[in-house]
């Protein structure tokens, strides 16, 4: 279930058909709060009232649920969090280039710092724009050297190689049980035995970031480091626009302007229903 559907307005309720979180929180602090609340009570899901909401603005959605034997506009719809809450990349600079020449990130796949320690919704699409722009640009103005073809030996040994390796049922249950909300020690260095690549190395950046940031909650190291030692300012990078200096792209202009009214947003000290919100999303202004 996509998150845009809480920013249109639908809620989550607990069995008693109460709110219990303020849904434009970060998205890490409301799958905590529905965790915490399944916890406590046992429940394997909370209900996502979006009754009140256009279903035409959410096609696909509606389509899936219906499918499901869900009805969205006249039920609850069950929901517990996912993997979604998580974010995380290839760490790029302001032309999306990663530390392998040639390759390029953009978006959810890519770690630029414009979300401080949150994923914010809004700004994704805006962040795509500018990083595919700027992508783009520079991988037309810096055209790769010429490379001779590959050799029939190293096609051969390409093909030698093992696929990569695949998840199963065991490996994602204990990524989420070891690895997702609350990360403990003793959970991680599990995860260090796992048959899966990646999993271990999940396992190993969570062991060697000792503080809680974002979606990375450490049982053991629950409060954050200094901002100034963690944190990628962005308020300093602007696009230019090629040839004409001292110009700043309309579409950064735009994203910059989204990313400042969302941090204001989940800036504020109380919610309407009185849920405090931790003030880290001032973190990418």
């Amino acid at each position: 279930m996509t998150e845009a559907i809480r920013g249109e307005g639908a809620t989550l309720h607990n069995a008693a058909g109460e709110r219990f979180v303020e849904e434009l929180a970060p998205r890490d602090e409301v799958s905590r709060a529905i965790q915490d609340l399944l916890s406590e009570t046992g429940e394997r899901s909370v209900g996502l009232d979006m009754r009140s909401i256009d279903p035409a603005h959410f096609p696909n959605v509606v389509a899936a649920l219906r499918a499901a034997g869900l009805d969205p506009t006249r039920e609850l719809i069950p929901v517990a969090p996912a993997a979604h809450y998580m974010m995380g990349g290839i760490v790029t600079d302001l032309d999306a280039r990663s530390s392998v020449p040639g390759l390029y990130a953009v978006g959810e796949s890519s770690c630029t710092g414009l979300h401080g320690a949150n994923r914010l919704a809004s700004n994704s699409l805006s962040e795509c724009f500018v990083f595919a722009r700027r992508a783009v640009a520079h991988a037309l103005a810096h055209p790769p050297a010429p490379q001779a073809p590959a050799t029939a030996a190293e096609l051969a040994a390409l093909a030698e190689l093992p696929a990569p390796a695949t998840t199963d049922r065991a490996t994602r249950e204990e990524l989420w049980r070891d690895g997702g909300i609350l990360r403990t020690p003793e959970g991680l260095n599990r995860l260090l035995d796992s048959s899966h690549p990646l999993t271990r190395l999940i396992a190993r950046c969570a062991l060697l970031r000792t503080e809680s940031r974002g979606a990375h909650l450490r049982a053991d190291f629950p409060s954050a480091t200094p901002l100034s030692t963690t944190t990628t300012r962005c308020s300093a990078a602007r696009t230019r626009l090629p040839g004409k200096p001292g110009a700043e792209d309309p579409l950064h202009s735009r994203a910059r302007t989204a990313r400042r009214a969302k941090c204001s947003h989940a800036a504020r000290e109380q919610t309407p229903i009185g849920v405090p919100i931790i003030k880290k999303s001032r973190a990418c202004l």
